[in-house]
């Protein structure tokens, strides 16, 4: 006789968080430990894995996605440097957002450590753009990796308070 395969674990992510949903709403103390398997990985950042996560990110949009953006449209033209911050800040947003959420719920070292891992990629970005070829940063927008820099710390400031003596 042949072993059923696991229907959890044929389970998408969606059904999976489904599932999760109802255990916690029907049960206090899997809500309880839940809620603390929750915070423990909301509390932890890999500020390297992020970093060169969000490095390839940017890395990655090139001329073609530009393309997609820029040009003549219905509505008129789009600019191509104003296209490519576009993509740019797009492709950092759910970072920031992520950096929000986790200020917001009071996990200031993991907002901290995710701002680092965005600095560290935005200066991973400008050493490395000079040496793609269509690298959108470097055609169309070599100031994104400073001023988005400038953005990340004015975020997290305002995630978790002004950082002492300007560490961050």
């Amino acid at each position: 006789m042949r072993s059923a395969e696991s229907a959890l674990s044929s389970c998408s992510d969606a059904e999976k968080a489904s599932v999760l949903a109802a255990l916690v709403s029907d049960n206090a103390d899997l809500r309880e430990q839940a809620e603390g398997v929750a915070r423990q990985i909301l509390a932890t950042v890999d500020v390297m894995v992020i970093s060169d996560l969000i490095t390839e990110t940017i890395l990655n949009l090139d001329t073609e996605d530009l393309a997609n953006r820029a040009g003549r449209r219905r509505h008129g033209y789009v600019e191509p440097t104003d296209a490519a911050w576009q993509l740019l800040e797009e492709a950092i947003k759910p970072w920031i957002d992520d950096l929000r959420r986790r200020g917001r719920l009071g996990f200031h070292q993991a907002a901290t450590d995710l701002a680092m891992a965005m600095t560290q990629a935005l200066e991973a970005v400008e050493e490395r753009a000079d040496r793609i070829d269509d690298c959108l940063v470097r055609q169309w927008a070599p100031d994104f990796p400073s001023e988005t820099v400038s953005w990340v710390q004015r975020e997290l400031e305002a995630a978790v308070g002004p950082s002492p003596a300007g560490s961050a």
